[in-house]
C-alpha cells in the first residue's frame, strides 16, 4: 500500500469525522429554540431525562472524539509507544530518562473512549425507542417484555461479534501510523466482519420498532385521526428510512473500506482492493451514531410540537376532550388523548401546547 492509498483513506476519515461533527452542532443551533419551548422549565420526566442525556451527553461526548481525529501533536512516545507496543518497533526513539510520566498512549485512550462512548449513546438511544412503543401500546407489558427480548439479543449478538467473533488466518495486524494529526489505527477483516455483524444487529432492532409503530399506527388510525397519524408514520418512516441508509452504507464500508467503490464502473475490479484499505473500514461509524443521535432528538422534540394541537384545554381538570369518530366529542382516555396536567396547563397557557403526543410521556409518568 503507497503512501498515496494511505493518505487517501486518511482524507476519508478525515472528511467524514468532519460532516459528522459539523452536522451535529449545527443541528443543535437549529433546534436550541424549540428544545427551550419545549423541554426547559417543564416538570421533569423519563422521557425528558433521556432527551437531555442523548443531546448533551452527545454533544460534549464528541469533544474526545474531535481530539482523535484532529489533534495537532506531533508523532511522540507518549502518543504511540503502548499501542504500538514497543518504542523500537514504532522507530520513535527512547523515552529520555529524565521522564517521570509513564509512557501513556493517548491514541489507545482516546480510541477505547470512542468505542464505549458509541455503546453508550446506541444504548440511551434504544431505552428512547422502547420507551415510545411502550407508551404507543398503552403501557403494554407484553409489547415492553418483547421489545426488550429483542434489545437483549441484540446486544448479545454484538458483543459477541466485537469480543469473539469470526475470525480469519489471513488477518494481518495493521500498525497504527505515526501522524502529527489525529490517531489511526487499521481494521483487520475479522475486525471489520464483528463490527459488521454488530452494526446489523442494531439495524434488525430499529426495523422491529418502526414495524411495531407502522402497525399500531394503522390498527388505530380511526381513533386518532388523520393528523396524528401522519405525524406517527412521518416520525417513524423518516426516522427508519434515514437509519436504514445509514446503516447499510456504515456496513458495507466493513467490507469494502470507501464508499464510492459502489458507484465504480467495474464494482467487481475495484472491491478487488477492498481489503487493502484497512484505514477506511467503518469509516461512517461516527456518522451513523451521530445521525442516530441527531434523529431521536428531532423525534422527541416533535413529541411536543405545538402545531398538533387539537382544541384547547379545560383548565379547570386539565383534560380536552377529543374526537372519537362517533360525532360526539368525549373525555380522552386512550393513549392518544389530549390529557394534560394542570400544571403543564398553566405553564404552556397561551401557547397551543397540547398535542396527542403529550400522552405517550404521560404514560410512561403514570399520570
Amino acid at each position: 500500500m503507497s503512501a498515496a492509498d494511505t493518505q487517501e483513506q486518511l482524507n476519508w476519515n478525515y472528511y467524514s469525522s468532519l460532516v459528522s461533527f459539523t452536522l451535529l452542532y449545527y443541528d443543535y443551533v437549529l433546534t436550541l429554540e424549540w428544545e427551550v419551548a419545549r423541554y426547559w422549565g417543564l416538570r421533569c420526566t423519563a422521557p425528558s431525562v433521556l432527551f437531555f442525556l442523548n443531546r448533551y451527553g452527545t454533544l460534549f461526548g464528541m469533544v474526545p472524539v474531535v481530539m482523535q481525529n484532529f489533534w495537532a501533536a506531533e508523532s511522540s512516545p507518549r502518543k504511540f509507544a503502548v499501542r504500538g507496543g514497543s518504542l523500537a518497533r514504532q522507530g520513535l526513539g527512547e523515552l529520555t530518562a529524565s521522564s517521570s510520566r509513564p509512557s501513556r498512549c493517548e491514541c489507545d485512550v482516546l480510541e477505547m473512549y470512542h468505542s464505549f462512548f458509541s455503546l453508550v449513546i446506541q444504548i440511551i438511544i434504544g431505552v428512547m425507542l422502547i420507551l415510545r412503543t411502550y407508551a404507543l401500546y398503552e403501557r403494554s407489558r407484553r409489547v415492553l417484555g418483547f421489545v426488550v427480548g429483542v434489545a437483549a439479543l441484540v446486544i448479545a449478538v454484538a458483543v459477541w461479534a466485537v469480543v469473539a467473533g469470526p475470525t480469519t488466518a489471513a488477518d494481518v495486524k495493521m500498525p497504527p501510523l505515526d501522524l502529527d494529526r489525529g490517531c489511526a489505527a487499521g481494521v483487520t477483516r475479522s475486525q471489520a466482519a464483528g463490527l459488521a455483524i454488530a452494526w446489523s444487529s442494531m439495524m434488525l432492532f430499529d426495523c422491529v420498532i418502526f414495524v411495531l409503530t407502522l402497525y399500531r399506527a394503522l390498527s388505530r388510525r380511526r381513533a386518532m385521526g388523520f393528523q396524528l397519524l401522519t405525524v406517527l408514520l412521518r416520525d417513524g418512516a423518516i426516522y427508519f428510512g434515514v437509519m436504514v441508509l445509514i446503516n447499510v452504507a456504515n456496513i458495507l464500508t466493513f467490507f469494502m473500506g470507501k464508499v464510492d467503490i459502489m458507484f465504480t464502473s467495474d464494482f467487481l475490479v475495484a472491491c478487488s482492493s477492498c481489503n487493502q484499505q484497512p484505514y477506511t473500514k467503518g469509516v461512517l461509524a461516527t456518522f451513523t451514531s451521530t445521525i442516530s443521535s441527531v434523529m431521536i432528538s428531532r423525534l422527541m422534540l416533535n413529541l411536543r410540537d405545538p402545531g398538533l394541537q387539537k382544541m384547547p384545554a379545560s383548565h379547570g381538570t386539565g383534560t380536552t376532550s377529543m374526537s372519537l369518530g362517533s360525532g360526539t366529542d368525549a373525555p380522552a382516555h386512550g393513549v392518544f388523548s389530549t390529557y394534560v396536567s394542570q400544571a403543564e396547563t398553566a405553564d404552556t397557557a397561551g401557547t397551543g401546547y397540547y398535542s396527542d403526543h403529550m400522552e405517550l410521556e404521560q404514560r410512561l409518568g403514570g399520570r
